[in-house]
């Protein structure tokens, strides 16, 4: 199989195997989800910085798993292990506190967004495709 570049060729989204394709979207919409959440419930206590750093991460988060490589697949993954230590804390901290169902609720959503998107990374199907992006062509004898 051929690299694919979606930077260079969008188009060729539709080639990605099924599991791709589900983690890239779950990973955004858990990204999209996050803010709403974060927005929503702590708008006045967020400075500038802490703004910056949350969508910061999401960038880089979302960018380099559009690179299909294997070690952005690994970085992708570290990110959202973060990310679901974090919502888990939310979790208990909501569950136990005087935060309404819809805080809960958007938590177990975001939970299962960035989980989902995790375990199709983790499948055999992402993972050979992700190696595969990764092989580097054979190098030319002549020079």
């Amino acid at each position: 199989m051929e690299p694919i570049n979606l930077f260079q060729e969008p188009r060729r989204f539709t080639e990605l195997p099924k599991t791709v394709k589900m983690a890239i979207f779950t990973l955004f919409a858990g990204w999209l989800v996050h803010f709403t959440f974060i927005f929503g419930l702590f708008q006045d206590q967020l400075t500038e910085n802490m703004i910056l750093q949350h969508a910061g991460l999401a960038i880089i988060s979302c960018f380099v798993l559009l690179k299909l490589k294997n070690w952005a697949r690994i970085l992708c993954l570290t990110g959202t292990a973060m990310v679901l230590l974090n919502y888990l804390f939310y979790l208990i901290a909501f569950a136990t506190g005087s935060q309404g169902p819809l805080a809960v609720g958007l938590v177990l959503v975001n939970l299962s967004l960035f989980g989902a998107s995790a375990y199709f990374l983790l499948t055999g199907d992402s993972a050979d495709f992700f190696k595969q992006q990764s092989v580097k062509p054979p190098q030319s004898a002549a020079r």
